[in-house]
């Protein structure tokens, strides 16, 4: 044997095969698709949210990292990605 491997977690990306059985509005990590469903108040949703403020100067340029809609009129705020 040359090596073995076991991981006993989901897969962080989804394959390419499941990516284009999907629609647009599917992101392409998992573990995101189970996130954004949840309520604005859950747990997981605040701490997402906590996590994109550390990383990203506003809430647009989350959004547009992460492949949401942007209104281009009115833009995005923490608020609405929260929903």
């Amino acid at each position: 044997m040359i090596g073995y491997l076991y991981t006993d977690v989901p897969s962080w990306v989804m394959g390419r095969a499941e990516q284009m059985e999907r629609n647009d509005t599917t992101m392409i990590y998992p573990w995101i698709n189970a996130i954004l469903p949840l309520g604005e108040s859950s747990p997981g949703k605040q701490r997402w949210l906590q996590h994109l403020k550390t990383r990203y100067p506003n809430a647009e340029a989350a959004a547009k990292v992460w492949g949401m809609p942007v209104s281009p009129t009115y833009g995005i705020s923490w608020k609405e990605l929260a929903r």
